[in-house]
């Protein structure tokens, strides 16, 4: 629009989303621009040699009996960071109430009024898998969960494959799908209350199923 290049228009965007001060959201979106940059920017032999090398660091410095999450607390005082704003204890309780109903849960939107009961001040689940696990039980987290990962999985696997015409579009489904399923560690998002994020999910991985008929069948996928 009057010639203002892609990334003057998400300025105000990026200005909201800052001026919430919600963590989850902030960390997810950070995330998802970086698995992206390096996927456009970064050799992916390099991302992959640094990544074993992480893990091989990792690996050594639990032998050596060196727990980084304690010596990150311990130095920088993150405790409620690490904490997650106390969520942790709080699935617990989520945890006991699911195991009363495994199989189907309590019912589509149930979890908010079942957690009102127990715990005044707790009115959503605060993670995805939770809420859904409440809700739906094992039987319908799988059938969502399912969707979700096949087409994340798939489209990542498209994302690091094909790049012109249909890499940017694989791109777009995954890093929807990669937002969302980071941002589901701390807050319900998609397994929540119909929103734009429950819209997002199933709209992507909608639009990914196209995608990926068009691919196969050589039809133009602009």
């Amino acid at each position: 629009l009057v010639g203002l290049p892609l990334w003057m228009v998400l300025i105000p965007l990026l200005l909201v989303l800052f001026a919430t001060r919600s963590r989850g959201t902030i960390l997810a979106f950070l995330v998802t621009l970086v698995v992206l940059c390096c996927r456009r920017y970064v050799n992916l032999w390099l991302v992959g040699c640094l990544s074993y090398g992480l893990l091989v660091l990792s690996a050594m410095s639990l032998g050596l009996g060196f727990a980084l999450p304690a010596s990150v607390q311990n130095i920088l005082s993150m405790e409620e960071f690490l904490s997650l704003g106390g969520r942790t204890e709080f699935w617990q309780h989520v945890h006991a109430l699911f195991l009363k109903h495994p199989l189907l849960g309590y019912g589509y939107l149930a979890s908010p009024r079942l957690l009102l009961q127990g715990l005044p001040w707790a009115g959503a689940a605060y993670n995805a898998l939770a809420a859904s696990l409440l809700d739906v039980g094992m039987l319908g987290t799988a059938l969502i969960g399912f969707a979700l990962m096949r087409a994340f999985l798939s489209s990542l696997f498209g994302t690091l494959r094909i790049s012109g015409t249909g890499g940017w579009q694989h791109a777009s489904v995954f890093a929807a799908l990669l937002f969302l399923v980071l941002h589901s560690l701390v807050d319900a998002t998609f397994a929540g209350t119909p929103g734009y994020q429950v819209l997002l999910l199933f709209a992507t991985v909608l639009a990914h199923n196209r995608l990926r008929q068009e691919l196969w069948s050589g039809v133009g996928t602009a």
